[in-house]
């Protein structure tokens, strides 16, 4: 009887939920040198190499379950935080969203292979005109304690307007990973990144193309109760593009790519610097598609607002 019953219930939300409904799922995959190694325990001893490759993916989607309600969810791999999912229920009224959810850092250590937090989002914005906000994601429990012990923080405040088929965006991302690596040993990755990105979109053109130029720092610190602390950073200022195409109503094409433009060492990496002839860059592959009336016109209306996600 239990059994039963479950069935039924189960029937009846997806009965539901599936006709109002919409659904968009995107997917990329990532390549790149402009990252150190997650695995790496001192300092390096020449300049930031140009052939430290590291790649990874992202996977996720976004259900418009009624109006003003959708659930975000995604998976990503990341150069910084590594392995990461997060989700939320977003409700939009008016000018306003919010979202909240979990964030999982899975796979950071071997004595730690789960770490969870919470994911926030607010947005505020006036249609046509501007708009701002801010993404949160922070794992929650005890500091750092013993060998394999982590933490993860990621965050970034944005704001943006609009002008004649294009917006612009100016926005503050940092991220931080943070991991007892022995009894005595600390290390942490982090980066900050202050970007402006230039949104251009015509209604009658099949593509969009996004344009961005960044200040971004990346290092990579141990901190060892014996020797002491030492921090490589990296500086790079970079410029990048991504061409959004749209192949057909509920298919985009999507592709990236930014390399650093003037790339330079700070702290133990002063006199380190990446040669001249080294070209640091990330490039990512991937697709959005769509499902269910409502998002299509969302994606349609899109052209003359803005995207949906930013």
């Amino acid at each position: 009887m239990p059994r039963r019953a479950l069935a039924v219930i189960l029937t009846l939300v997806a009965a539901g939920l599936v006709p109002a409904a919409a659904l968009e799922i995107e997917g990329s995959a990532r390549f790149g040198n402009a990252a150190f190694p997650w695995d790496q325990t001192a300092p390096s001893a020449g300049a930031f190499p140009g052939d430290s490759w590291s790649w990874g993916g992202s996977l996720g989607f976004d259900e418009y379950l009624s109006e003003g309600i959708r659930i975000d969810a995604r998976y990503e791999t990341d150069p910084v935080l590594r392995h990461v999912v997060a989700a939320a229920m977003v409700y939009e009224s008016g000018f306003a969203s919010i979202g909240l959810g979990p964030f999982l850092g899975a796979l950071g250590s071997a004595d730690t292979p789960l770490k969870a937090g919470i994911y926030t989002t607010v947005e505020v914005g006036w249609p046509g005109l501007a708009f701002a906000g801010l993404e949160s994601a922070s794992s929650v429990g005890a500091g750092l304690v013993s060998a394999g012990d982590l933490l993860l923080e990621s965050s970034r405040l944005y704001a943006g307007w609009y002008v004649p088929n294009a917006i612009c965006t100016l926005s503050i991302q940092s991220k931080r990973f943070d991991l007892m690596r022995t009894a005595s040993v600390r290390e942490q990755d982090a980066l900050n990144r202050y970007a402006f990105e230039l949104d251009i979109f015509d209604k009658t053109a099949p593509y969009r193309i996004l344009t961005t130029l960044a200040y971004t720092t990346l290092s990579k610190t141990w901190d060892d109760d014996a020797t002491g602390s030492l921090t490589d950073t990296l500086g790079a200022l970079t410029l990048g593009g991504t061409l959004t195409m749209r192949l057909t109503p509920a298919l985009d094409l999507v592709g990236g790519f930014d390399a650093a433009v003037y790339a330079f060492g700070l702290d133990g990496m002063a006199a380190r610097s990446p040669a001249a002839s080294t070209l640091l860059f990330n490039a990512t592959l991937g697709f959005r598609v769509r499902f269910g009336r409502d998002l299509l016109e969302a994606a349609a209306a899109e052209q003359d607002s803005g995207p949906i996600d930013r």
